[in-house]
């Protein structure tokens, strides 16, 4: 119906001027961004993990080896400072939670450190992981250890995305689909097909002819030509 149609225009505009300020923004914004995942994952390693080593190692557990490794992987001692052997030796359970002290830097981990890390923590807090050596014995990992290593994993899950900016607004803004090509040509079994039946030129007619009835469509007319740029960078 008519209406349908505007309201498609609309939502069409919303998605495309937002993705516009977005990527304006990506100068000022990425910066930012960049320095928080660098800080997540160093409170996560240098901090979060300080607890679970401190309890490894004093119940002697074999899980001390890939939290080492985990922590090694991603921390950031600095080049001038080494990791350290006894902190989480030293670490008791008065200190509460262990605040990472690391050198600031607008720089996230490369995809293969994040994909490693993501594993790796996925890996020691599956429950089928989990052992005891005896019947009264505790499992390597704490209920709170699982909880903090599961809940790391689903927010680091938007850092690929974050990191890579361009190409995710790019993709959530991609309305290619919307000229349906693969659809058409085989409904009408031709080569080609006119720009009548594509969807983009359907609303674009509709903002033309009702123009008068609804000023503010014409402003958002370039937006609905932009699904053609879309279709044509796949």
């Amino acid at each position: 119906s008519e209406r349908e149609r505007g309201i498609m225009v609309d939502v069409i505009s919303m998605i495309k001027s937002l993705a516009s300020a977005l990527a304006t923004a990506q100068a000022a914004v990425a910066p930012y961004i960049r320095l928080h995942i660098h800080h997540e994952c160093q409170q996560f390693v240098m901090g979060e993990l300080v607890p679970p080593l401190h309890r490894a190692h004093k119940r002697s557990r074999d899980i001390i080896q890939p939290l080492l490794k985990l922590r090694r992987l991603v921390a950031d001692w600095g080049p001038t400072s080494a990791e350290p052997q006894d902190d989480y030796i030293k670490y008791s359970r008065q200190d509460g939670k262990v605040e990472a002290k690391h050198i600031v830097r607008v720089v996230g981990p490369s995809p293969t450190q994040l994909q490693l890390m993501r594993t790796m923590v996925r890996a020691m807090y599956d429950a089928r992981n989990q052992t005891k050596r005896g019947i009264f014995s505790k499992k390597d990992l704490e209920k709170e250890d699982l909880v903090l290593m599961e809940d790391f994993y689903n927010r680091s899950l938007s850092f690929q995305y974050l990191l890579n900016y361009s190409d995710t607004l790019r993709a959530n803004s991609d309305l290619g689909d919307l000229w349906y090509r693969e659809f058409y040509l085989e409904l009408t079994g031709q080569i080609q097909f006119p720009i009548e039946l594509s969807l983009p030129w359907i609303l674009t007619e509709h903002i033309i002819r009702h123009q008068a009835q609804a000023i503010p469509l014409v402003e958002d007319i370039l937006y609905t030509m932009d699904a053609y740029n879309d279709a044509a960078h796949r």
